[in-house]
């Protein structure tokens, strides 16, 4: 194929991948899971161009394109915890962002390898069906071992459903034995698969899924949730919070349709009720709660 062919045949592969991209985003796109993490035009081209920069690689298309024939629930899902934990990594600084994305995009791909009839099944898995899922995670690094993707991306697809206190599969690591930028895809996955709709469930709102991840989810690192949390502008119920003005104050309700708006309570001086709005936005996160009044971090 001479250099203008290639040219033509890589202007129209890129065509089809945006229109991917796009389609993929109206798909699974909702204000109240994103908060305004995609209200940036310049976050949205970014994310467009990275995920054309891995698409463009054959093995990874078609990779991702069985994954989407075989079950769509895990294609959309795939690509929503690529959005999200690039945006994530993005912020984190992490060096190699290209080839911790590409690991988040290829995820979940060993599901290819489990039967559909257990993936799209609509009520709660049976003992054994749920150890044939798990079992997604070891296929999933098989096969990208198998297509020559280095251990470094190979590794999130075995052991994105670890868990720090060693309750996860399909090895049961604990604390130090995480790898590298695990717990970025970790909690990425997590939200994504309570805020997007199930065979088994509708989807959980973000301020339930916030709730589950601070009490399900093991953490180290607090840091990462509070990350997490003001990437998406969305803040869980009780967290204490420091907002643009200087002043403290305590989230005491929320708006279904404007999660990054929610309704709190001044803590400093007196005990005045606000709205968040463009003018006066969450600073940082002070402290997580569970409850009313109670204070500690995120488990």
């Amino acid at each position: 194929m001479n250099r203008l062919l290639q040219d033509c045949f890589c202007k129209a592969n890129n065509k089809e991948l945006r229109m991917e991209f796009f389609n993929n985003l109206v798909s699974i796109e909702h204000q109240e899971r994103y908060g305004h993490a995609l209200h940036d035009l310049k976050e949205y081209q970014w994310l467009e161009e990275l995920f054309v920069t891995i698409m463009s690689n054959a093995t990874t298309r078609d990779l991702m394109f069985q994954v989407k024939e075989w079950d769509l629930y895990t294609y959309q899902h795939s690509f929503d915890v690529f959005l999200l934990s690039s945006l994530m990594a993005k912020r984190l600084g992490v060096v190699d962002i290209e080839e911790f994305s590409t690991g988040a995009l290829l995820h979940d791909v060993g599901k290819i390898r489990i039967p559909q009839n257990i993936l799209a099944k609509p009520g709660k898995l049976t003992p054994f069906e749920f150890d044939v899922i798990k079992n997604h995670t070891v296929f999933g690094y098989l096969i990208l071992l198998g297509h020559d993707y280095p251990e470094s991306i190979a590794y999130l697809a075995r052991d994105h459903h670890e868990k720090n206190n060693g309750t996860g599969y399909p090895t049961g690591l604990t604390g130090k034995e995480m790898p590298k930028h695990l717990p970025v895809l970790s909690i990425a996955d997590i939200y994504s698969a309570l805020t997007l709709d199930r065979p088994y469930r509708k989807a959980f709102n973000p301020y339930k899924a916030m709730e589950v991840l601070l009490k399900e989810y093991q953490c180290d690192d607090p840091y990462l949730f509070q990350r997490f949390f003001m990437l998406l502008g969305i803040y869980p119920l009780h967290s204490i919070v420091e907002l643009t003005d200087g002043r403290r104050a305590q989230v005491i309700g929320t708006f279904e349709k404007r999660p990054f708006s929610p309704l709190v309570r001044i803590l400093d001086d007196k005990e005045e009720t606000v709205v968040i709005n463009r003018t006066l936005t969450v600073k940082r996160i002070i402290e997580f709660s569970q409850k009313e009044g109670s204070k500690g971090e995120p488990g």
